[in-house]
């Protein structure tokens, strides 16, 4: 039995955090809302998530970051990217020991382009920090809470701490594999937000399969030429956190970033899109920062670059559509 500390309440984290209680280990949330601590701790529930959904004895909150700290050795974090540096700054002010930090959170940094491990990095010291592991894969929340069978990786430059995550979390239905190549799964787990916001959009606008299966191919391209850049493997992107999540980030409204990109497709504005939605959308910020590194690395990049032109700048979907398809041609393999 295991002592996991984890940041965010959302659905992913109180999915992961079934799936370790199912495995008996005990959690502890660090919250910042009242009403989740109380919901947590007093009626073994998150209405504002799983209001139908009773959660294990063994999973806890606090907005004590003291006590929080003091529960266990590894935490997971899995809060909107835009938010974890301002909490790691806090949490390492705090800190007086050695920590594992599992990143269960998917996406790029606005301005530094940094993936979660590298934030990791730069904000908590290195005499306090035992490694990082990101966890990735195609997972909805609404399926791990239900049990349903999922498969994700555990990815570190470290194998043994790889390995170490692994173990906490694999079961009967929740099937963990290893791999070393943490910049590719952190980066996959990144980019196919931005896809399936694109996917989203076809569907939204009834463009068809033919299309959909066209942009998922493309949008696989796209991956690819800018994972190449960061010395990525190929087996990662074709693996579980590259293709695999992929697929179910891209078809499924499970997913926000395909649910906001539906509603585009439907008429709606960017605003109006995100209230339908809700919670957060990663591929917006991501697409921001995929914008600028296809530029400041020199990837072609023309899904990423339609979907900016319309989120960012306001151009019309079918005109951004039209010059996708109006491009010069080309060989498909370049």
């Amino acid at each position: 039995m295991a002592k996991i500390g984890i940041i965010g309440a959302g659905s992913w984290g109180l999915g992961l955090a079934s799936v370790l209680a199912d495995n008996n280990h005990d959690v502890l949330f660090y919250v910042i809302e009242k009403q989740f601590e109380t919901d947590i701790n007093e009626n073994h529930q998150n209405k504002m998530y799983f209001p139908n959904k009773v959660l294990d004895d063994r999973i806890r909150a606090t907005m004590d970051l003291d006590q929080f700290i003091d529960f266990s050795d590894e935490f997971v974090l899995v809060i909107p990217v835009k938010f974890i540096r301002g909490f790691l700054t806090e949490f390492n002010r705090h800190l007086h020991k050695e920590v594992l930090l599992i990143s269960a959170a998917k996406g790029l940094e606005n301005e530094t382009d940094f993936r979660v491990s590298e934030i990791i990095g730069d904000c908590v010291d290195d005499d306090k920090l035992t490694g990082v592991v990101a966890l990735s894969g195609p997972s909805h929340a609404e399926l791990v809470i239900e049990r349903a069978y999922t498969l994700i990786v555990s990815a570190s430059a470290d194998m043994k701490l790889a390995a170490r995550v692994q173990r906490l979390f694999n079961n009967d239905y929740f099937r963990v594999y290893t791999s070393d190549d943490i910049v590719g799964a952190e980066l996959g787990g990144a980019i196919k937000n931005v896809i399936a916001i694109g996917a989203g959009i076809n569907d939204g606008m009834e463009l068809g399969i033919n299309a959909k299966a066209a942009l998922l191919t493309r949008g696989l391209h796209e991956m690819r030429a800018l994972m190449k850049t960061y010395g990525v493997r190929e087996q990662t992107l074709y693996g579980l956190t590259g293709l695999g999540d992929l697929f179910v980030t891209a078809t499924t409204k499970f997913s926000r970033n395909y649910s906001f990109g539906f509603y585009l497709g439907q008429g709606c504005s960017k605003d109006e899109a995100l209230s339908r939605v809700k919670t957060t959308v990663e591929g917006i910020y991501t697409l921001q920062t995929l914008h600028e590194l296809s530029n400041k690395r020199g990837i072609d990049m023309p899904i990423t670059d339609a979907l900016y032109q319309n989120v960012y700048e306001g151009k019309p979907l079918r005109e951004a559509i039209d010059g996708l398809m109006k491009r010069n041609l080309k060989n498909e393999l370049e």
